[in-house]
C-alpha cells in the first residue's frame, strides 16, 4: 500500500474474483496449502465439512461470507466447527472421569474431593495447551455474556488435547463444577453461570452419583431451571453404576432418581441410562456408556446438516439483499429520470414569463428600429399582442400584476428545485461488484454446498454397504 491508502473491499473482490495471488508469495502459499491439505487428509468427513463451511464464512480474503454479508448490510454469524457438550451433575458423579475416558487421556483431575470449582472446556488441538480466563473468552467469544457474572472469568479454563479418539476432534466438552448441598459456597452465582453456558451448547449430559447424591436439592433445582428452555438437549445418566453391585439396591436408586426428576421436569418420557467407564469381567450391570457416544455422533450429524442448511439460507438471504439493492438502484434511476424531466419542465415554465417580458422590452429598444423586414414583422405581431395585454391592465394594478408574475416565477423555480432532487444510485463499479457477489453466493457457493452434501451422504451410503 502507498502511504495510508488501503484497497477497498470492492477492489479486493473485483481484482481477486476467481484469481489467486502469484509471484513472491507463491512459495509461502504453496507451503501453507500443502500443510492444509495434509491436515484435512487426517480429518473425518464431518470434521472436514464443518471446517470448510466455517472457512467459507471467515475467509480473510474478499470471498469471506461474513465480509460479503456486512458489505450488503445483512450481517451473518459463522457456524461453529465443533459441537459443544456440557457435563453437569452432582459432586463426584464421574463427569471428569467420563471426559478422560472419551478423550483417552488424563486431562481432568478425578477423585472424591471437590476438584472442579470452575468451568473447564476440553477441546482438540494441535498441541497440549492450557488457557485461562481471558484467553478462553478470546477462543470462545460466545462465552462473553457469562463473564459478566462476577467471579466467573477467573474460573474459566481451556484444556487443549492432541487426542483424536472417537469424535473428539469435532467436540468441545464443558466440564462444570460438581453441585453439592449444604454450606458449600461457590465464588460466583453457579446457577446463573450454568444457565448462561447452557444457551451455547448442543447437548447437556446430566450425571447422577448412585451414592445418595441423586437426591441433591441444588442439582435438581438447576436441572429444573435448565429443562424449561433446554429440555430437548438434556440426557440423564446414572454414573458409576458398577459400584452398586446389588440389583435391588440399584433399582431402588434408579426409581428414586426417576421420581425426583418426574417431580421437577415437565417432560416425563425420559431415559436414565446406567453407565461406568471401567469395565470389569465380573460386573453384570448393563453398561450403556456407548449411548452417550451415539448421542454425540447423532448431534454431530445434525450439526453438519444444520450448518449446510445455514450456509444455503444465508446465501439466499444475501442474494435477496443484493437483488433488493439492485432493484432499488433501478427504481432510483427511473425516479431520477422522471425527476429531472419534471424539474426541467418546471424550470422552463418558470423562464417563460421573464423571457416574454424581456423580449417585449428588447423589441421596443432594439428590434423596432432595424430595417430587417422579417424581424420587424415577427416582433411587431408579438409586440402588438403584448401591448393589447398591457392595455387591459389598469395602471393602478400594474404593480400587483408584476408582483403576481414574479411570485409565479419564484414558485415555479422552487418547484423545479424540489422536483430536481435525485436519489443516490450505485456506481458502475459498485454495481458490478454486487453482481459478482451475487454470482458467487448463488452459483459458486451453492455448487460447493451441493458437493459437500454429496460428500456427507457418501459416508452414510458407504457405511450402509459395509
Amino acid at each position: 500500500y502507498i502511504g495510508d491508502q488501503k484497497p477497498s473491499f470492492s477492489s479486493f473482490f473485483l481484482s481477486n474474483m476467481g484469481l489467486k495471488k502469484r509471484g513472491a508469495s507463491a512459495n509461502g502459499d504453496s507451503s501453507r496449502s500443502a500443510a492444509n491439505s495434509y491436515e484435512e487428509s487426517t480429518m473425518t468427513v464431518n470434521e472436514r465439512l464443518l471446517k470448510r463451511v466455517h472457512d467459507i464464512y471467515t475467509e480473510k480474503s474478499d470471498k469471506g461470507l461474513i465480509g460479503i454479508a456486512e458489505h450488503v448490510g445483512h450481517p451473518v454469524l459463522a457456524p461453529r466447527k465443533k459441537i459443544t457438550v456440557m457435563l453437569m451433575g452432582t459432586h463426584s458423579s464421574g463427569k471428569s472421569s467420563w471426559t478422560n475416558w472419551y478423550v483417552e487421556e488424563s486431562i481432568q483431575k478425578t477423585g472424591m474431593a471437590i476438584e472442579t470449582q470452575g468451568f473447564t472446556l476440553v477441546t482438540s488441538g494441535k498441541k497440549r495447551e492450557t488457557y485461562t480466563g481471558n484467553a478462553t473468552v478470546h477462543l470462545y467469544p460466545q462465552l462473553e455474556p457469562i463473564t459478566r457474572i462476577p467471579g466467573v472469568i477467573e474460573h474459566l479454563v481451556t484444556e487443549i488435547s492432541t487426542s483424536k479418539q472417537k469424535k473428539f476432534p469435532v467436540v468441545t466438552f464443558v466440564d462444570t463444577p460438581g453441585l453439592v448441598d449444604g454450606a458449600i459456597s461457590y465464588p460466583y452465582d453457579i446457577s446463573a453461570a450454568m444457565l448462561g453456558i447452557a444457551k451455547q451448547v448442543d447437548l447437556i449430559f446430566v450425571f447422577f452419583d448412585p451414592h445418595g447424591a441423586g437426591t441433591s436439592v441444588r442439582t435438581m433445582d438447576v436441572v429444573e431451571q435448565l429443562h424449561v428452555e433446554h429440555g430437548d438437549k438434556m440426557r440423564f445418566y446414572l454414573s458409576k453404576a458398577d459400584q452398586v453391585t446389588d440389583e435391588a439396591d440399584r433399582q431402588k436408586v434408579l426409581i428414586q432418581i426417576t421420581q425426583n426428576l418426574s417431580q421437577r421436569i415437565s417432560h416425563k418420557n425420559f431415559n436414565l441410562h446406567t453407565i461406568y467407564t471401567i469395565e470389569s469381567p465380573n460386573c453384570r450391570v448393563v453398561n450403556q456408556v456407548n449411548t452417550m457416544c451415539k448421542e454425540v455422533e447423532k448431534t454431530i450429524n445434525m450439526a453438519v446438516q444444520n450448518t449446510l442448511n445455514t450456509l444455503e439460507s444465508d446465501c439466499k438471504a444475501i442474494a435477496a439483499r443484493i437483488d433488493h439493492k439492485l432493484d432499488s438502484d433501478r427504481a432510483a434511476r427511473t425516479a431520477n429520470l422522471n425527476a429531472r424531466f419534471k424539474g426541467l419542465l418546471l424550470f422552463m415554465g418558470a423562464l417563460v414569463i421573464p423571457v416574454v417580458l424581456l423580449s417585449h422590452f428588447l423589441y421596443t429598444l432594439i428590434v423596432k428600429d432595424r430595417d430587417d423586414d422579417l424581424y420587424n414583422e415577427y416582433f411587431a405581431r408579438f409586440s402588438a399582442v403584448m401591448t393589447r395585454v398591457q392595455d387591459q391592465i389598469p395602471a393602478d394594478y400594474a404593480a400587483h400584476v408584476f408582483g403576481l408574475l414574479t411570485l409565479i416565477v419564484v414558485v415555479l423555480l422552487a418547484m423545479s428545485k424540489i422536483a430536481w432532487k435525485i436519489k443516490p444510485t450505485l456506481s458502475a463499479r459498485e454495481k458490478k461488484l454486487l453482481m459478482d457477489m451475487r454470482r458467487y453466493v448463488s452459483i459458486t457457493l451453492m455448487k460447493e454446498k451441493k458437493e459437500m452434501y454429496d460428500e456427507y451422504f457418501a459416508q452414510a451410503i458407504s457405511a450402509d454397504q459395509k
